[in-house]
């Protein structure tokens, strides 16, 4: 996404909701809905020595220019996703 601002050109990422999730909690989130819960193997393979712990998209630049702001959750976009998955696949 390219925000054109007063001082410029500025290339933000407007996906995020400002909130940082794990990649644990996405796991469990998606496994919970195609129910695997029992199968999953989080932690199974050791954590790397330069492992990110924390990261999320900072959405205030869309919120303060173009008033954009995320409309669905994550929990409620992953169970549209893989709806949406599972009658396409199936």
């Amino acid at each position: 996404m390219i925000l054109w601002g007063g001082k410029g050109t500025r290339i933000r990422d407007l996906t995020g909701s400002g909130f940082s999730i794990s990649i644990r909690d996405i796991a469990e989130k998606i496994a919970e809905q195609f129910e695997l819960k029992k199968n999953l193997e989080l932690g199974a393979i050791p954590y790397r020595a330069n492992e990110i712990w924390d990261m999320y998209c900072d959405n205030t630049l869309a919120k303060n220019v173009l008033g954009w702001e995320p409309r669905v959750s994550l929990t409620e976009g992953l169970i549209k996703t893989i709806k949406w998955y599972k009658g396409f696949f199936s």
